[in-house]
């Protein structure tokens, strides 16, 4: 059955007056013709980054003329495909050089011939996208994109009267994945819900991959309205609305503004909405082709979301140019964090137009200054109370703050962007006689707010940043995860970021239960992993879903040594430390045994085992994992406990010693306890 998809793209042949702004442009002649550069701020941006070819951006459409002349050197090529009527990499596509056509099969990703009875904005209407994306520039001809320098894979998967059918964009979007892609941009709506549409986007997320879409066309606001437990959706357009009460953030929905930040009356808005981008009185690139009477390289006017969805995608791809490791949620977080607030010109709109306007130069700013962020945070104690420190990229202490915390009370601790305003925050949950006090402190050692835990706690606290419909149905909004044990069952809660409750669940699991991870981070898989303790049988893990229930139990049947048996690990950690899609184990012993890291399949195989200290110590370890580098493998960050002078090391996931450092004075034996911050 053939599904029609809507692109959001009107042409009016015309040229209207545009401004001129007296700033610098790349030298292409229609750059200085066209208003959004300085309304999403791109020349400012541009004097940080101009782009990079190995950042690749799909555009699945109607076809991209991979001739054209100011987009040719920007297209994307299959390094693992030559021309030769064979299938090189063995995807059961032949000569995929360029992408691929879903349509007609083969490996003509443009549009066809042009003929009278196609409609003219969906014949160009790839070309259009992919030229707003990627037009190259400073290179004298025509116009600019986003990015002067990217790679464009082109995928048609719609025909050229805008008709696309689930299972074709379904493949494309996997096909994108595949192949590499960073961003896919979909300039298209649909109302129906296709389930493997929406799989393949989802695929897309969690492989690190920003889908960004179009809203649609209709003018309208889209909400939904919740009875109870009966929720109705109006005005909703997919993809852009997948993520409106879902768990994960699939998509970046993009509205329209024209030059004076005011939504167009054809713009939809609402809940929908994550940021806005120019979107009328736009003159693009169109299939060039002199053989067939099409001699024009740019021609316009045209509006629509369509225009709007690409300003987003190149701002992405802008921002990944420099950040290459950076996943789908950071860049969605960066673009929102940016945008510009246009509510004041938009009244009639207020709460339904996103994070604001896509404004490139700040986000760049905000992504730069992420260089001086500080990925590795410690703890110790000083006449009582907790000391934080936090070190750059070069170990060098860039911050010592006292908290008032006692801590001896400190139950659970963590360091991340809980709010969302690009700054990390020391979240800590003292317990005083069973009762719990979650406490946040900005950089300054500045208390922001606190609250109290409801139930008693009994042991340790696991801190998270969370979705709080990752328990609850509740609207989007960042926040804390905490889970504890609670007079022997397991509790899991949810906070927002203005520390109300958003929801609560208790599990099933009965008795003192280790707690060894929690994972229900931004962009990570929405399970709790709830440990017991380490028996002579091995390790029994709980899976459990974000409504309490135990989704399913995993013993490891591990072989240990008569040394691991001699303790009861004093840490617990999951983490898919070698990205075989499969969880590895660790665990750190406690004081008065061996300082050393042991890591396990999680069928129960000994993999590595880091000594990171002389082996006569015996003051126990902390340690974390993560990607504190950004270099696209995680790695296993392991701090001396008590009785030592506060060390650091660096281990990479061959058990090689990456770096070292001391985080304090040697005066310093009380020991200390490490994180890497989960922003990263």
């Amino acid at each position: 059955m053939l599904k029609r998809f809507f692109l959001l793209l009107i042409g009016i042949f015309f040229v209207i007056p545009q401004t001129v702004h007296a700033v610098t442009f790349p030298n292409d002649p229609g750059v200085k013709n066209q208003w959004w550069w300085q309304s999403i701020r791109a020349t400012d941006g541009w004097t940080q980054h101009t782009g990079s070819k190995d950042v690749v951006v799909a555009v699945i459409d109607t076809g991209v003329d991979i001739n054209h002349p100011d987009l040719k050197d920007n297209i994307w090529t299959n390094p693992k495909e030559i021309e030769n009527g064979l299938d090189d990499d063995g995807n059961g596509m032949i000569d995929d050089i360029y992408g691929w056509n879903f349509l007609e099969d083969n490996n003509n990703p443009s549009p066809p011939p042009f003929s009278p009875e196609m409609r003219d904005t969906a014949y160009n209407h790839g070309t259009i996208v992919a030229g707003i994306i990627g037009a190259v520039g400073d290179n004298a001809e025509g116009t600019t994109g986003v990015n002067w320098r990217v790679s464009i894979m082109p995928l048609r998967a719609l025909d050229s009267e805008g008709n696309g059918k689930f299972f074709n964009v379904t493949r494309a979007i996997d096909y994108a994945v595949a192949q590499g892609a960073d961003i896919i941009n979909l300039s298209f709506v649909t109302p129906v819900l296709d389930k493997q549409f929406q799989t393949a986007i989802s695929r897309a997320y969690h492989k690190g991959v920003l889908v960004v879409t179009a809203t649609g066309n209709d003018g309208a606001r889209s909400f939904y309205t919740r009875v109870g437990d009966f929720i109705h959706g109006t005005n909703l357009n997919f993809p852009a609305c997948l993520d409106a009460e879902s768990i994960y953030s699939f998509v970046l929905g993009v509205a329209s503004v024209d030059k004076n930040d005011v939504v167009p009356e054809f713009s939809d808005y609402g809940i929908c909405v994550d940021v806005l981008a120019p979107g009328n009185e736009f003159e693009g690139t169109v299939v060039y082709n002199p053989s067939e009477g099409l001699t024009q390289e740019t021609r316009g006017t045209f509006k629509g979301t369509s225009l709007s969805s690409p300003f987003a995608a190149g701002a992405a791809a802008l921002i990944k140019a420099f950040r290459p490791f950076w996943r789908a949620d950071e860049l969605v977080a960066v673009l929102r964090a940016s945008a510009r607030d246009v509510t004041a010109v938009n009244p009639g709109k207020v709460g339904d137009l996103g994070a604001g306007a896509l404004d490139v130069g700040r986000a760049i700013e905000i992504a730069l200054a992420r260089d001086d962020r500080y990925p590795l945070h410690t703890i110790h104690k000083q006449d009582g109370v907790i000391q934080w420190q936090a070190f750059d990229g070069s170990f060098k202490k860039r911050l010592y703050v006292s908290i008032p915390v006692s801590f001896e009370r400190v139950a659970g601790w963590d360091v991340f962007d809980y709010d969302r305003d690009q700054e990390d925050e020391f979240i800590v949950v003292e317990v005083n006689r069973g009762r719990g006090r979650v406490r946040v402190f900005n950089m300054n050692g500045v208390e922001e707010l606190s609250w109290n835990i409801e139930n008693p706690i009994v042991g340790g606290v696991l801190i998270s940043a969370m979705r709080p419909h990752e328990i609850t149905t509740t609207s989007f909004r960042p926040g804390i995860g905490l889970l504890f044990s609670s007079r022997q069952k397991v509790m899991l809660v949810a906070y927002n970021a203005d520390g109300t409750q958003a929801g609560s669940a208790v599990t099933p699991i009965q008795g003192r239960r280790g707690v060894g991870h929690l994972d229900i981070r931004w962009s990570e898989r929405d399970e709790v992993f709830i440990v017991s303790e380490l028996t002579s049988k091995g390790v029994t893990s709980y899976n459990i879903a974000p409504d309490g229930n135990t989704k399913e139990t995993i013993r490891y049947p591990m072989t240990f040594s008569r040394r691991d048996m001699r303790y009861r690990p004093a840490q617990f950690m999951f983490a898919d430390l070698y990205a075989f899609r499969e969880y590895s184990v660790l665990f750190a012993s406690p004081a008065a045994y061996s300082s050393a890291v042991s890591i396990f399949s999680g069928k129960g195989v000994r993999q590595d085992e880091l000594q990171p200290f002389n082996s006569l110590f015996k003051g126990g370890v902390h340690f974390d994992v993560g990607d504190w580098d950004l270099d696209g493998e995680k790695e296993v960050v392991v701090a001396s406990g008590s009785g030592s002078s506060p060390q650091v090391r660096i281990y990479n996931t061959k058990g090689e010693l990456e770096g070292r450092f001391r985080a304090g004075p040697l005066s310093l034996t009380s020991g200390i306890d490490i994180r890497i911050s989960q922003y990263r």
